[in-house]
């Protein structure tokens, strides 16, 4: 298994939620490294594409896993489905996010 950094215990949920349009009430700064601010919205779009997707069903929000397939969920539903099943995958990801958004910079 590849080793996560530190700092992805927290920054997994905050981006998570960030992607999820959910209310967040800590700022950027206390949870992420200053070198993956940077790379931000990089992150909460591939986190977008990776783990979920929505569809409005009779004008209400309804978000599908894509890690189990899953769905019906409500944007806190999904948020905690995410985090409770899948917990490890979603860190995982984060990782590799990370790592290509530093590399895709650096070309």
């Amino acid at each position: 298994m590849k080793e996560k950094p530190m700092w992805i215990k927290k920054a997994a949920p905050f981006l998570l939620k960030k992607s999820l349009g959910m209310k967040i009430s800590i700022s950027d700064e206390e949870i992420l490294p200053p070198s993956v601010i940077q790379f931000e919205k990089k992150i909460l779009d591939r986190l977008t594409l990776l783990f979920y997707e929505d569809i409005a069903i009779n004008g209400e929000r309804r978000y599908t896993c894509l890690l189990c397939k899953k769905s019906g969920f409500t944007r806190k539903g999904m948020f905690r489905h995410l985090f409770l099943v899948h917990r490890e995958e979603v860190e995982s990801e984060l990782v590799d996010v990370v790592q290509e958004a530093f590399e895709s910079s650096r070309k």
